[in-house]
């Protein structure tokens, strides 16, 4: 498969080291839950500040190779449901023990009887110009829906539509947020749940809709907004190769991808918000038009 980067611009930026041939270590670690003391599947995992990361299996397992340079950093593990957690790399023992979040539980709610449905970002008639596609380090893309005055009180998520185009089918971890955009950082996470997504593959590079039903869990819409956030899985099944082209298209570059293929929209304003490294960012700007910002394809529907 063969890709112009010039019409994939949104694909994050790689760091492009010289070539230095550093001693490594490998940690080999499960991590586990310390209360249930069950495995902790799919939590991803960094090296904090740089782009270095994997993913834990579904058994909770994962392996880590480390350089010299960063034998004094730690890592950072981010998993639904539980506490972002902080660890020396030379601390790091066999097993890492994660402390489940504490949720406050809302009071049940019925629905209404008659279900008035409408959608946040309706893109069912969009042509796709942009994409977000991800490389061997975990992430997570979000797109921030605003409260507005369209948003009646006490709607409801009915559901999440997300479009992408993959080559094959993979797996993606849903997750939801309100959200603080003035300080970039979530402010609680509204599914202590871990949500996998399987995608569908394209044909021809065709956009195709994934709709997740989120009805069950009677989400109240905040009034802070929503960032809907999709989390990229660096596990084997995901993998798969890129053969870039470059501008002149004289000289092409094999890359190691991994799914989904995120569709993306070009919008005078940003509701892109990612985490990647244990830190949340904002904008991807278009390389072609400036004023022009990346968005993932993400439409929500709601009920009142």
């Amino acid at each position: 498969m063969k890709f112009n980067l010039k019409l994939l611009v949104t694909i994050p930026v790689l760091l492009f080291l010289p070539k230095i041939f550093l001693a490594q270590k490998e940690i080999n670690c499960k991590i586990i839950d310390i209360e249930s003391t069950k495995p902790i599947p799919y939590a991803n995992i960094w090296i904090k500040n740089t782009n270095i990361g994997v993913t834990s299996n579904h058994k909770g397992d994962f392996s880590l190779k480390i350089d010299n340079l960063h034998l004094n950093d730690s890592i950072i593990i981010s998993s639904i449901g539980f506490n972002d957690t902080l660890i020396k790399i030379s601390r790091i023992q066999s097993t890492i023990n994660l402390k489940p979040k504490t949720y406050q539980i809302p009071e049940i709610t019925a629905f209404p009887r008659q279900i008035t449905e409408y959608v946040l970002n309706d893109l069912s008639e969009t042509k796709f110009k942009g994409g977000i596609m991800n490389d061997t380090t975990p992430l997570i893309a979000g797109r921030y829906f605003p409260h507005n005055n369209k948003i009646i009180d006490q709607s409801y998520i009915k559901s999440v539509i997300i479009y992408s185009r993959d080559s094959h089918k993979g797996k993606l971890s849903l997750r939801l947020y309100s959200f603080d955009t003035l300080n970039i950082k979530p402010i609680k996470e509204l599914i202590n749940k871990r949500i996998i997504v399987k995608t569908k593959k394209s044909i021809f590079f065709k956009a195709k809709p994934i709709e997740v039903d989120l009805s069950e869990y009677r989400i109240v819409f905040p009034k802070e907004g929503v960032l809907i956030g999709v989390e990229w899985l660096i596990i084997p099944e995901n993998r798969y190769s890129v053969t870039f082209s470059k501008i002149n298209g004289k000289k092409k570059e094999k890359r190691t991808m991994y799914s989904p293929s995120l569709c993306a929209t070009i919008d005078k304003k940003n509701f892109k918000y990612s985490y990647r490294g244990g830190f949340w960012n904002g904008k991807i700007i278009s390389k072609n038009r400036p004023e022009h910002y990346f968005n993932p394809a993400i439409s929500l529907k709601l009920i009142h």
